[in-house]
């Protein structure tokens, strides 16, 4: 795990992922991503609502063992860094002799169809500024209060090991 994340953090280049293309989503709506799964969840101390990416990738080499609970790397910036992360959670543990399995977990925004690209990347801007300014208070209620139960509710997380990957304003 630590040598994905470090991979991740450095900007390893590897076999370019398929573009995401992020849209309004209906819960568990698959990702262009093959085996993950879309969510919009909604915070509930503010009227927030993020694109979460799910995918889960096991080992093709170690078989996991009874009542494993899946390690999770949550990522930020999820509209642009999931098709990377997802590709080196790919790489990493698709032929690991060690890590039978992880879950790769990416928080974004939803875009508007209505918009254009320009004007979604634009509301994007504006609402990682607002999430991951100082003090960020709304978004961390958000991560702790609503993101972290609902993936376990779906999942079986290790929630003893749990990482969470960002850069410039995620990186604080």
């Amino acid at each position: 795990m630590k040598y994905l994340l470090a991979a991740v953090l450095t900007g390893a280049m590897v076999a370019p992922a398929h573009a995401q293309v992020a849209g309004s989503a209906r819960d568990g709506q698959p990702t262009p991503i093959e085996g993950s799964q879309r969510h919009v969840v909604t915070a509930t101390k503010s009227p927030a609502r993020y694109q979460v990416d799910v995918l889960r990738v096991d080992s093709t080499v170690v078989p996991l063992p009874a009542g494993f609970k899946l390690p999770v790397i949550y990522v930020l910036d999820g509209n642009s860094l999931f098709p990377l992360a997802a590709q080196m959670a790919n790489v990493s543990t698709s032929f690991s002799s060690r890590l039978p399995a992880v879950l790769v977990v990416s928080i974004g925004h939803p875009t508007d169809p209505a918009l254009s690209r320009a004007e979604n990347v634009e509301e994007n801007l504006a609402r990682r500024t607002s999430d991951l300014a100082p003090p960020a208070a709304d978004f961390l209620a958000f991560f702790k209060n609503d993101l972290e139960p609902f993936i376990a509710a779906r999942y079986p997380v290790d929630r003893s090991d749990q990482t969470l990957a960002g850069h410039s304003w995620c990186g604080l």
